[in-house]
């Protein structure tokens, strides 16, 4: 049984803050927090056309 729950995300900032990838031998931030709303608009624009 899992002793430790993965909690949930809570928002965008979070999301930024949280995900990590692996370089080399460091842990480095997966997206930045101007790419994620780079997306967000992005996906807006399709949603909202």
């Amino acid at each position: 049984m899992l002793s430790q729950m993965k909690k949930h995300f809570t928002s965008l900032s979070d999301v930024v803050k949280r995900v990590k990838v692996t370089s080399g031998k460091k842990q480095v931030t997966a997206i930045t927090s101007d790419k994620m709303v780079d997306i967000i608009d992005s996906w807006s624009r399709l949603l909202f056309l």
